[in-house]
């Protein structure tokens, strides 16, 4: 990706015998709150921000446990101003920490809270007490923390500490930005110089890292004829600033904001046991698959098919080709299995259990598929994916990726499929797992990248007949087709819906009313198609007694939400797609057409996409085509301006009008 910036420090640091950073608490910016600040009723560095961080400060320290070995310490300090009443949701934090059953684990302790608030004028306090404090395990490898703040309204100020310990010296994502204004910002790494990270800067916001060297004891290991002096050295990295505006996540067409937040990212490289002898944590994704693919919750899952043989056997027992095969396996695991909405590359509790509880995860889910698939005679195998959320990993880790989908090779085409969504279809994946590449697990020792990026254009396809009499009344049927990602979104949003309420809905929608009204049955979950027919009197307007009515009525694209005079982040249009609508308009009787709009082609560089408009008279009728193609998936930052000029002339073709005179009384 353009606009992704990563620089790599390579930390070479002089290596000595081992010492430990001392355990300490946070380094607070500041540990009062004024009455001023309660009463403050915007940001000072965005009026607009509907909350603001007064403090984000978080201090990463290394001790040593004797059962544990190193211990990664990593103190938090949070301190939010809410101003509008519709964030207090804030008051409720959540934090996520893998918490295996067996292994290596991550800890939270030290929480301590205060809620800050008016009353009567008076600046008051409210501690957090252990009723507000509530912990769960969301699934086998993972426990969740909910913290719920008491007294949180308009114009409270809510502050945390908590301290994280964990087994696993992973430093997590530092983000610099967040989705409201930050006041003060203060990071502190400070770890013994024989453990050594490589550090990656992510984004477009910098702070400067400044590091120095601390000596945190010294020793004579010597004796008085040969002294050895031993220096315990600490490396401190340290990024400080103030006043940083929100990331901007309101732009259009950013689906993955988690990819582009600017930060910092630390990855274990080394640990050095003396001078000469080390442990590297670098790795590869081959190593990583390698890894994965041999636990025991995922490689060793997939063997297990004795308890689905049966139900296979009568799954595919009419099925011709190996096509019908993988159609058959994957609309029965769609409906045998509910998806729990937990994500994760393991399975929770085993595919046996989840499919007998017809519930799981969704590596349960893709797991048995791709296992069925398998003993159905197909070439089928599981894929690694990293969700949109969960952003894409810039190096090699086992926290790379978070999910499970399927992927299926016949002849010479490669199928993606995941059955936790019932929507989904053979190469229609669900919008959380479209993101970038997948790591496709061929054996334990064999892996590959396959691409996730959809190649099947998703269409709207209208096509409308107009009647338009000398009033400026309009009467139209529309015949509405929509396929591929977008006949999944419009079958997820409607497929409830009863008839009236989708006509409610269009009519809110649209300033027409619905005369009539037709949705075709869920048979191809592929295509959806609707027909309605609709009236207005509200889409044309009279100018010295002519009548103008633009051609596309209400559907045409009124606005351009490309605003901003730059942009950082790529275009995302997740799926490439075409919007075409088809107009036929016969020319009232006793009219005559007195203005056309211009026909226009526009082309943008590197076949991103296109935009046609054309009108073509044939006797009395005028046939409007409108086609709006959008080929490239994610649009460079680099071509915004361009593309920015481009919607907008998009827009404002679609706002033109045609003008038809009125009929002449007759004398």
């Amino acid at each position: 990706m353009k606009n992704l910036y990563y620089t790599l420090f390579i930390l070479l640091l002089f290596i000595t015998s081992p010492s430990y950073g001392q355990e300490e608490t946070i380094n607070e910016l500041r540990c009062d709150i004024t009455l001023n600040e309660i009463k403050e009723k915007s940001c000072p560095i965005d009026t607009t921000a509907k909350a603001a961080y007064l403090i984000k400060s978080i201090k990463y320290t290394l001790k040593e446990d004797d059962e544990k070995g190193y211990i990664l310490m990593k103190h938090v300090h949070k301190r939010i101003k809410i101003y509008r009443q519709e964030e207090v949701d804030l008051g409720t934090i959540v934090i996520k920490y893998y918490h295996p059953k067996e292994g290596k684990k991550e800890t939270i302790k030290d929480i301590e809270g205060h809620t800050y608030y008016l009353d009567n004028g008076n600046l008051k306090k409210q501690k957090l007490e252990t009723e507000n404090i509530f912990e769960t395990r969301k699934n086998r490898y993972y426990k969740e923390t909910k913290i719920a703040f008491p007294k949180v309204n308009k114009g409270a100020i809510i502050d945390l500490k908590y301290t994280v310990e964990s087994e696993l010296l992973a430093i997590d994502f530092i983000s610099f930005q967040e989705d409201y204004p930050i006041k003060a910002f203060h990071t502190t790494i400070e770890i013994p110089d024989y453990i050594i990270y490589i550090i990656k800067s992510k984004g477009e916001y910098k702070i400067p890292m400044k590091e120095k060297k601390v000596e945190v004891s010294s020793e004579d290991i010597g004796n008085p004829l040969n002294p050895i002096i031993r220096r315990l050295i600490n490396n401190v990295y340290t990024f400080e600033d103030k006043n940083i505006p929100a990331f901007n996540t309101r732009e259009p067409h950013i689906y993955s904001v988690e990819i582009y937040r600017p930060g910092i990212e630390f990855e274990l490289a080394r640990i050095y046991s003396n001078k000469y002898r080390f442990k590297d944590y670098t790795t590869t994704w081959e190593n990583v698959s390698k890894t994965i693919s041999k636990h025991s919750s995922f490689g060793s899952q997939i063997k297990k098919g004795s308890y689905y043989k049966e139900d296979l056997e009568k799954v595919i027992a009419n099925c011709t080709t190996d096509e019908d095969k993988m159609n058959a396996i994957y609309k029965f695991i769609q409906q045998q299995i509910s998806w729990n909405e937990y994500v994760g590359i393991y399975s929770d509790e085993g595919v046996r259990k989840a499919y007998k509880e017809h519930e799981g995860n969704c590596a349960d889910i893709n797991m048995i598929l791709t296992a069925m698939l398998r003993d159905a005679g197909l070439d089928a195998n599981p894929v690694l994916v990293s969700t949109r959320p969960h952003g894409i990993p810039t190096f090699p880790t086992l926290k790379g990726f978070n999910y499970v989908i399927s992927v299926v090779h016949l002849k010479d085409k490669q199928i993606l499929l995941d059955a936790t969504d019932s929507f989904a279809t053979p190469n229609i994946l669900p919008f959380r797992a479209i993101n970038w590449e997948g790591r496709e697990i061929i054996s334990k020792e064999k892996s590959r990248w396959i691409n996730l990026t959809p190649k099947t254009y998703a269409k709207t396809i209208t096509n409308i007949s107009l009647d338009i009499s000398h009033e400026g009344e309009i009467k139209g049927i529309s015949y509405h087709t929509l396929t591929n990602h977008k006949a999944k979104r419009y079958n997820e949003e409607n497929h409830l819906k009863s008839e009236d309420k989708i006509i409610e809905d269009i009519e809110q929608q649209y300033p027409i009313s619905i005369d009539r009204h037709k949705k075709q049955k869920l048979v191809n979950l592929n295509i959806s198609k609707e027909i309605f027919q609709f009236h207005s009197n509200k889409l044309h307007s009279e100018v010295n007694n002519n009548i103008y009515v633009n051609p596309l009525i209400c559907f045409n694209k009124d606005h351009n939400p490309f605003k901003s005079e730059e942009r950082f982040y790529p275009i995302d249009y997740i799926y490439p797609q075409i919007e075409r609508y088809n107009v036929t308009i016969p020319i009232p009787s006793g009219s005559k057409v007195i203005s056309l709009p211009e026909n226009l082609e526009l082309e943008l560089s590197e076949h991103i996409g296109s935009y046609s408009y054309k009108i073509t008279q044939l006797n009395e009728v005028l046939k409007i085509e409108s086609v709006f193609t959008i080929n490239a998936t994610t649009i460079p930052s680099t071509y915004y301006t361009e593309f920015k000029e481009f919607y907008q002339k998009v827009v404002d073709k679609q706002k033109e009008s045609i003008g038809f005179s009125k009929p002449t009384p007759e004398a």
